[in-house]
């Protein structure tokens, strides 16, 4: 378990056995959590760029909620989960999971490319080996819009709400074989 972390650089936290289990405040300018299980976020993790979080499955365990300008999910199995979706709060967004893709956003956000950066990768939108569910909640910046410049591909459905803020555009949506 984290029990607490911060730093004014780049901090690096992967869990080689077991689950990461993040249980207290983590901040720093950019911030990378792995684990090959699951990585629990239960309480606040803020960066001033960007948040990646790698592993089997991402998990909202409580009152967690990523903050960051970029976070980049990617999860062999899950992020989040219909009964209890991962609570972020971003201005861009991008990921991939083996299984369902389920967040919640405070304020508006845009899906589109971002490169970690810890690997370099790029990540081109959302890619969902199951179903993927996002709902943007006014507040924050942005009121709640929702800007799609990116595709999301799920191979069973795609589910966007926007409580608040003005509807969306989007260039490529896919859901179902």
């Amino acid at each position: 378990s984290l029990l607490g972390v911060s730093g004014s650089g780049d901090i690096y936290l992967d869990a080689s056995a077991g689950a990461l289990n993040v249980n207290s405040t983590a901040t720093g300018a950019n911030i990378h959590l792995g684990s090959l299980n699951n990585t629990s976020i239960a309480t606040a993790v803020q960066t001033l760029n960007q948040i990646e979080v790698v592993a089997g499955n991402i998990i909202d365990s409580g009152k967690g909620n990523l903050s960051a300008p970029e976070i980049i999910l990617v999860a062999t199995s899950n992020v989040g989960s219909n009964a209890n979706p991962l609570d972020i709060s971003a201005q861009n967004l991008a990921g991939a999971s083996g299984g369902d893709y389920v967040v919640n956003q405070t304020g508006g956000l845009v899906i589109g490319n971002l490169t970690s950066f810890r690997s370099g990768t790029d990540f081109n939108g959302i890619n969902a080996g199951g179903n993927v569910c996002i709902d943007v909640i006014t507040g924050g910046q942005g009121a709640g819009n929702l800007n799609i410049s990116a595709p999301i591909n799920a191979t069973n459905s795609v589910a966007l709400r926007i409580q608040g803020g003005n509807p969306f555009s989007a260039p490529s949506i896919e859901a179902g074989a």
